[in-house]
């Protein structure tokens, strides 16, 4: 396989996703895994087909694929300051999630 990157964009072959998006994703992403996490399941195994579930409908929710998630993902990992901004805004969607969460109780 050879890879070419012009810092321009993911790859030609996937769309980019914009931060507000990638932000969205990622937060999503990061619940499930949570979620998944206290389930307890008895093996490995069955985390990673709950995890892969989930993760699916998330793409699929977003119109995306596991290949243009992950060529974004690296897109704004070799930019710190893009990631960075991605990050912060996945931390607010966290904590807004987890205030209306708070409030309802």
């Amino acid at each position: 396989m050879f890879l070419v990157s012009c810092g321009k964009s993911p790859q030609n072959s996937s769309k980019q996703i914009d931060k507000k998006t990638m932000a969205n994703i990622i937060a999503e992403l990061q619940i499930v895994e949570a979620k998944v996490s206290r389930l307890n399941f008895q093996g490995v195994d069955s985390a990673k087909v709950a995890f892969n579930h989930y993760q699916e409908k998330i793409f699929k929710k977003y119109k995306i694929d596991s290949v243009t998630y992950g060529n974004n993902y690296r897109y704004y990992s070799e930019k710190p300051a893009l990631f960075i901004e991605v990050y912060d805004d996945v931390v607010k969607i966290l904590e807004s999630k987890r205030d209306t969460v708070k409030t309802k109780k």
